[in-house]
């Protein structure tokens, strides 16, 4: 990193399929963003800070809210993006409480991108129709 630049977000990712696990560092990696965690379950995650955390709901166990909850228990309140295949009541629910900022997986990797981001400074995000 170039002296006077600010460090990427530091991203923690928590995905139940294996498959996608790896893919995920394809997705964020950039110079504005990093992956430092993958992990199943939100138990599975290290208690050490990341600035934001990405909750893919699908193939999860517990509802959005409790899994939030489990997050939040082992990495303290930061904030969270929910990455779902439909926007279920549960998800809507922690998105319309703030506890998440929500992107659907039909979005382009540049909106996840953009979700991601949104969740970190802790601002809405809107997904751009076409992405849905």
């Amino acid at each position: 990193m170039e002296q006077g630049q600010p460090e990427p977000i530091r991203v923690c990712v928590v995905e139940a399929q294996a498959l996608f696990r790896e893919a995920w560092s394809a997705i964020v990696d950039s110079a504005e963003m990093e992956v430092g965690t993958v992990a199943g379950t939100p138990d599975e995650l290290p208690a050490r800070s990341c600035d934001v955390v990405v909750l893919d709901v699908d193939g999860q166990r517990d509802p959005c809210a409790t899994l939030i909850r489990r997050i939040w228990s082992r990495v303290g309140k930061v904030p969270v993006c929910a990455v779902a295949m439909r926007p279920t009541l549960d998800v809507l629910a922690a998105r319309t409480h703030g506890d998440a900022v929500l992107v659907l997986k039909s979005a382009p990797p540049s909106q996840v991108r953009a979700a991601i981001w949104a969740a970190a400074r802790r601002e809405r995000f809107e997904q751009v129709p076409g992405g849905v």
